[in-house]
């Protein structure tokens, strides 16, 4: 579960600074949406009865003896369902259903099928050792032997694989209050910049090395130079965390105004970000928006009348990376979503 290099934009940076994702894609036209003949376009709705409009809850239940006993295609290939996640279902269920903003089934599949990629990992466990012949093994004095297993979990906020440690945030930097109320930022190669406290960013020039340009990001292999050595704040890393996950110091730093706090809360704490709550107001609220990791793309621009595109969806997270993947599960969550409504009339 890697992340992509997201690497932000910040007025003033230099040129050489690369956008938090690619350039956007429009938005789809009525006109290029309306299909006038067989075939139908890909991730173009094919059954025109369903009213997608819906805030009337979902049966935890029900969702779960499908997900158990009737695994859908693309989940059943996909191969990494387990359902030891239903507990992680069920906590990210129970954030959209109190979620008044979101009223369409759609948006829910789509919600679930990202958060199902982007959190997908293994886990190692505990459990008996067969004996190969339908018993568990023993030691000399009886107790059972455990051996470790690998189990796939998903639907929870996660720590980015690897910790981002190819890309250019795995560095650490230095995070400082000053007296002003903004916030000091120094990157490993002695780049500063001021954060102010509703999460506007600027460059603070380095005037002790002329060399230094303040563009955003650390190389991997580089070493701390003197002028990060002697910065003051505390160190923090900010690799991908959360449901959708939040990369970039900068990202942490413009998370906060989003949700209504300060620019210092995910700043001074990332971990804050693999808070289930936080981690699902971001996704909702980005994926709503278009603000944030979705630059400019939302929900609107893929999901309205009959139109489900799945695929092209994919935009609001990372471009085109395993979308045809995701669409596929999307679909499955809004089959399962549709047979587990709450009210059907």
């Amino acid at each position: 579960m890697a992340a992509t290099s997201r690497s932000p934009v910040v007025a003033g940076a230099a040129s050489s600074a690369t956008r938090l994702h690619p350039e956007p894609v429009a938005p789809p036209t009525a006109a290029a949406r309306t299909t006038v003949a067989p075939p139908v376009a890909p991730g173009a709705n094919t059954s025109g009865e369903r009213k997608y409009a819906y805030v009337g809850g979902y049966d935890a239940a029900k969702m779960a003896d499908i997900l158990t006993n009737h695994l859908p295609a693309a989940l059943r290939a996909d191969h990494r369902w387990d359902s030891r996640s239903l507990g992680n279902l069920q906590t990210l269920m129970s954030l959209i259903e109190a979620d008044t903003n979101i009223t369409d089934l759609r948006w829910v599949a789509y919600m679930l099928a990202t958060a199902y990629w982007e959190t997908n990992h293994v886990e190692k466990i505990l459990v008996p050792k067969s004996d190969g012949k339908g018993g568990v093994v023993k030691d000399k004095v009886g107790n059972i032997v455990m051996r470790k297993k690998g189990v796939n979990v998903t639907l929870t906020p996660v720590n980015e694989s690897g910790e981002g440690k190819t890309r250019n945030y795995a560095r650490p930097v230095k995070v400082a209050v000053l007296p002003t109320g903004e916030i000091q930022i120094t990157e490993y190669d002695g780049d500063q910049f001021l954060v102010s406290t509703d999460g506007k960013i600027k460059n603070k020039p380095n005037l002790a090395n002329a060399r230094i340009t303040s563009s955003m990001g650390t190389a991997p292999t580089l070493q701390a130079v003197r002028a990060y050595k002697d910065a003051a704040g505390d160190e923090h890393v900010y690799y991908g965390r959360g449901y959708v996950q939040l990369t970039w110091w900068a990202n942490y730093a413009t998370a906060g105004p989003l949700l209504g706090l300060s620019a210092a809360f995910f700043l001074q704490d990332p971990e804050q970000a693999l808070e289930a709550s936080y981690a699902y107001k971001l996704m909702s609220l980005c994926m709503r928006t278009g603000a944030g990791f979705a630059n400019k793309h939302k929900f609107d621009d893929y999901f309205s009348g009959h139109d489900r595109e799945y695929q092209r969806a994919r935009a609001m997270v990372n471009g085109t990376d395993h979308a045809a993947d995701i669409a596929n599960i999307a679909r499955d969550f809004e089959d399962i979503l549709w047979d587990s409504r709450k009210v059907t009339t």
